[in-house]
């Protein structure tokens, strides 16, 4: 047994995520339909990005074209978790990338009317129908693999998602100067519908209190005399659950900071990209995404190690991070930023993610998953908006980001000292 321990691979390692993926065959289907949405996505994400810049809107517009991304994620997780929680999450994916799928359509004839605010309207909607799908696969990961596996599951989802991004921006930045941004977003249409058949083959999945009908009609209190959550419990019976649990509290809330910082990072990187280095083509802009993204995927990997027991240490040290971005007047220097910066964020993400869906009982993740969606939505949305808002002022955009940053600081040591008495206790 000891020796049979010693080779197996510690947890987020590329052995253990080869392990996972060659053991775990409707895992497998889940990231395959999740790895062609994603690069689909990333296509129109630099298109909508780039039309928006050229249309000369400003800083806040600018910003919404960031929350058609980001926003919808907080506003429809009530509904989403709720959703994930009652129906056959097999199916609330495959009815979402649909959905999603012809509302891509119509943003790319918004695109090619040249209508800025209708494409963002657009995207906002297509985001919003996207989250139920997102939702319902995050809340299947622990049906899908075990809960030694779910750091390594999450891990190989983060780095998923790097290359995707690395490559999507590429692409997108390419097919928008070659071929126009109607080219990339047209291909995102078409990326949900082969997702579909990713997931085809994927089991039912049912959560465990929609297995039987009369259940589903039975009525519930939100919260029962116990503390327990029910089928009818709300997001904020699920927080009320969370907060006797100081350890699943804190997971709950760690990307809260870490929407502070990415916003700020978001911003800074798209504005430096035209205004310090002054180029227009959106080739600058790709390599600080490509920068970030490979980070994104290098962080779970590489610092797992470091904080293993904490969701918050490594966004605490993003902070000054992001601020030596705001002073990196060249382009090495930046994109090394850029690449700490997304070691560090990146971690952060899975590291909360897996807290949270092993902490979480298994009849109500879907809704506990939306809540920390939705916490990382609103502090990214509030964020940007502000620093958006004072750079259109003429404050600047340092100002924006420093006080960005110590609210960030703020909220990041007092989710640290939760930690640390959950850990403790």
């Amino acid at each position: 047994m000891a020796d049979g321990q010693a080779r197996a691979p510690s947890e987020g390692s590329f052995r253990a995520m080869i392990t996972l993926i060659r053991s775990r065959l409707d895992f497998r289907r889940l990231m395959i339909g999740n790895m062609i949405s994603q690069l689909g996505e990333w296509l129109s994400y630099i298109a909508v990005s780039l039309l928006t810049v050229s249309s000369g809107e400003g800083g806040v517009a600018l910003a919404t074209a960031y929350l058609s991304h980001s926003l919808p994620n907080a506003l429809v997780a009530p509904l989403a978790g709720r959703v994930a929680d009652r129906f056959d999450r097999r199916k609330v994916m495959i009815y979402a990338y649909l959905a999603a799928s012809l509302v891509t359509g119509l943003m790319l004839i918004s695109a090619m009317k040249g209508d800025i605010w209708t494409l963002q309207a657009l995207t906002f909607l297509r985001t919003s129908l996207s989250s139920f799908g997102m939702t319902a696969r995050q809340a299947s990961i622990p049906s899908l693999v075990s809960q030694r596996e779910l750091y390594t599951a999450n891990a190989l989802n983060s780095l998923i998602w790097s290359t995707l991004f690395t490559l999507g921006v590429a692409l997108g930045g390419a097919l928008t100067a070659t071929l126009g941004a109607q080219t990339a977003i047209g291909l995102d249409a078409l990326t949900y519908l082969a997702s579909i058949l990713a997931i085809w083959g994927l089991p039912s999945l049912r959560p465990p209190q929609a297995t039987d009908a009369t259940e589903e009609r039975a009525e519930a209190p939100p919260l029962d005399g116990g503390g327990q959550l029910t089928s009818r419990s709300g997001l904020w019976a699920c927080w009320r659950f969370a907060r006797t649990q100081p350890a699943l509290a804190s997971a709950l809330l760690s990307k809260c900071p870490l929407g502070a910082v990415n916003s700020a990072g978001w911003m800074t990187l798209t504005l430096m990209s035209s205004h310090t280095f002054g180029d227009t083509t959106g080739v600058t802009l790709g390599l600080f995404h490509a920068s970030r993204a490979v980070g994104t995927g290098a962080g779970p990997l590489l610092l797992s190690a470091l904080w293993p027991k904490s969701s918050v240490a490594s966004t605490l040290w993003a902070i000054p991070v992001t601020v030596a971005l705001l002073y990196s007047e060249r382009l090495w220097l930046s994109m090394l930023c850029l690449l700490l910066w997304g070691m560090l964020l990146g971690y952060t993400w899975v590291r909360s993610s897996a807290h949270v869906q092993a902490l979480s009982p298994p009849e109500a993740i879907g809704r506990l998953s939306a809540f920390e969606l939705s916490c990382a939505t609103l502090s990214q949305a509030g964020s940007i908006l502000l620093v958006g808002a004072i750079y259109d002022l003429g404050w600047g955009l340092k100002s924006g980001v420093y006080l960005t940053m110590g609210v960030a600081l703020f909220t990041g040591l007092w989710l640290y000292r939760l930690e640390q008495k959950s850990t403790t206790a």
